[in-house]
């Protein structure tokens, strides 16, 4: 069991990471790149989204779905990892 809650802990902090790379997004790059494109065009100096989007998505999903596998007897558990996991392929574009 410890394995499951090891695995679950860490899909916490993925998504944690990315509630936080949200709000910094929202918060910090979006007031600015209309008035300045270039803020979010890697090829003129500007930030590249992918680079943080692409792996922890990736990262996340990996740890929901090892965590999912580990955690399968344990219901409350597995029903909010599978909460989890849809509503994470749900926002994926």
């Amino acid at each position: 069991m410890f394995l499951a809650f090891s695995l679950t802990v860490a899909a916490t902090c993925f998504a944690l990471m990315l509630v936080g790379g949200g709000l910094y997004e929202v918060l910090v790059v979006d007031p600015f790149w209309p008035k300045r494109p270039e803020l979010i065009q890697p090829d003129r100096g500007g930030i590249s989204r992918r680079r943080f989007w692409m792996p922890v998505h990736t990262v996340f999903e990996l740890s929901v779905v090892s965590a999912l596998i580990a955690a399968w007897p344990a219901l409350a558990v597995r029903s909010w990892l599978w909460v989890a996991l849809i509503s994470d392929v749900v926002v994926w574009p």
